[in-house]
């Protein structure tokens, strides 16, 4: 295994499908020295299929473990909007989304994913400004996912939050192989 992105370019790797199982860490972007770390992740890359294809199959695979409550069907998703989603199927959407964020930004709470799923509010003739989604729906979709056990509370150093499950890595990965096949049959 390659240690670090210089090498791997020194190398003349001219088979640029091996960059598929890798990915870089964040902290060569941060232009540090020495510590190029890159990890192998297996068969599973997010850039192999459109991330919108990923999360209708996901959320496809979430009808089982998320049910919707009653007022889903009323509810606005923060209060920059002014009216409910109009697919019926929103929350298994929202849902799978929210899977997505959880493993990509690691220890997460409620707040952060507010700010993620926020929007900017229509204040008529004042300029727009950012505004929070709904820590409720989201606080109720992490619930749910919690009690599915595909992501579970955890710390990591000064950081807490929730994180996904070998179960919920699974059922991304399954997710990401359909929408990559998909893909391919078009």
């Amino acid at each position: 295994m390659v240690s670090c992105f210089y090498c791997l370019l020194k190398k003349n790797v001219e088979n640029h499908k091996l960059f598929k199982h890798l990915v870089i860490s964040r902290s060569w972007f941060r232009g540090s020295s020495t510590d190029h770390k890159i990890k192998e992740i297996g068969a599973y890359q997010m850039k192999d299929a459109e991330h919108g294809l990923i999360v209708e199959k996901l959320a496809e695979k979430l009808k089982e473990t998320v049910k919707a409550p009653e007022w889903a069907g009323f509810v606005k998703t923060g209060h920059g909007k002014q009216r409910p989603p109009a697919r019926s199927d929103w929350w298994n959407i929202r849902s799978a989304a929210v899977l997505l964020s959880v493993q990509k930004l690691g220890p997460v709470g409620v707040s952060k994913l507010s700010v993620k799923y926020g929007t900017k509010k229509n204040r008529g003739v004042k300029p727009e400004m950012a505004t929070p989604g709904s820590r409720n729906v989201l606080r109720k979709i992490l619930q749910q996912l919690e009690q599915g056990r595909l992501i579970k509370q955890a710390e990591k150093g000064v950081h807490k939050g929730r994180i996904v499950t070998n179960e919920g890595n699974r059922l991304i990965i399954e997710a990401s192989k359909e929408a990559k096949k998909g893909v391919g049959d078009k």
